[in-house]
């Protein structure tokens, strides 16, 4: 495949970005999950770049991204027209006009390519979309995952596999004199 555009080189494979997803979950609680679909798109952006700075705006919602310009910023020998892998892809459609950008953030603006993975997934009842960085596999927004509240059972079964390691009874040793002291004010 190749793209109207230059584009960086995908350098995190799906199977990392489930592992990500997997650590994720994991984080917030969640006993497991299904992966629904994911896949790769490559998302238009206008790329500005003077001696202080680097933006990078997306070209299909019109906002910057910070994370994307730091990747064009340090990867721009890894840019090319000729994807270098046998993912099936997407292209987005540019939806904002690059005069328009160019007028809003001022410069003159290259289009790149940004390889975005997108998963969907299922916890519990719900469906959720995640979009990982296929450059660098770092998630745009963790808030997507709403935290699990544990049982009881859950959270005593966890201090008790605890207690079984002694560094661990130092720690909750340590916070239960904190805790201490703030109820009793000493």
């Amino acid at each position: 495949m190749y793209l109207s555009y230059p584009t960086i080189a995908v350098l995190a494979s799906d199977k990392e970005v489930i592992k990500k997803i997997w650590k994720l979950v994991e984080e917030k609680h969640w006993k497991g999950f299904e992966t629904e679909k994911i896949s790769l798109t490559y998302f238009p952006c206008y790329f500005f770049a003077t001696a202080e700075k680097a933006i990078a705006v997306n070209a299909v919602n019109g906002k910057p991204s910070e994370t994307i310009a730091r990747e064009f910023s340090g990867n721009s020998e890894k840019t090319g027209f000729r994807l270098e892998h046998d993912y099936k892809a997407t292209a987005e459609k540019i939806t904002v006009k690059k005069e328009e950008a160019e007028k809003k953030f001022g410069g003159k603006a290259k289009i790149l390519y940004y390889p975005v993975w997108k998963a969907s997934i299922k916890l519990g009842s719900g469906k959720f979309e995640l979009q990982y960085s296929a450059v660098n596999g770092e998630l745009f927004e963790k808030e997507n995952i709403p935290e699990r509240k544990r049982s009881a059972t859950e959270i005593a079964v966890e201090a008790i596999s605890e207690l079984k390691k002694p560094e661990e009874w130092a720690r909750n040793a340590r916070e239960l004199f904190s805790e201490a002291k703030k109820v009793f004010r000493l």
